[in-house]
């Protein structure tokens, strides 16, 4: 993109089952809790590099914070990747224990997206072009077309 950052609206809560966030690091968990802010980026397809290095390494013996340039927006304490096509700042909500992970309940306080992803003041997916994660296959994935309207395709179910 060009870099340029636009703040956009926000949704208002982010229910988010993040499995590499949530790994029980004490660095990790005592700064959330100390700060209770957390970002949430969703970076494009060209970052599969760099994207697979950090979920393959330990932050414990590797020192990842040089991987993503990144900067502070409205809270000041949660570090949002700067070449990131779309991010969101959260206020922590609540945390519950899941066993395996942690599933973090923000307030999304600020979304900022490259302005080469949105179209008409909203986010383009397709533009975007999020890298997906399938733990199963153990893949990363691409997201489809579209293949249908929200809140019209149900009508036929009336009809």
């Amino acid at each position: 993109g060009t870099g340029r950052r636009c703040k956009i609206a926000s949704h208002r809560l982010a229910c988010l089952p993040l499995n590499t966030y949530c790994r029980r690091l004490p660095q990790n968990s005592v700064e959330r809790e100390e700060t209770k802010t957390f970002s949430v980026n969703i970076l494009s397809q060209d970052k599969i590099v760099e994207a697979d290095y950090v979920g393959m390494v330990s932050g414990n013996k590797v020192d990842k914070s040089s991987v993503f340039e990144t900067f502070f927006g409205e809270l000041k304490t949660a570090p949002i990747i700067k070449n990131c096509p779309l991010s969101m700042e959260c206020r922590l909500y609540d945390t519950y224990d899941a066993k395996s992970h942690d599933i973090f309940i923000g307030e999304i306080v600020a979304t900022y997206a490259d302005d080469v992803v949105l179209t008409d003041g909203k986010v383009d997916l397709s533009k975007v072009k999020p890298l997906l994660f399938d733990m199963s296959s153990r893949k990363y994935l691409a997201l489809g077309s579209a293949i249908g309207n929200c809140w019209s395709i149900g009508k036929k179910m009336s009809q």
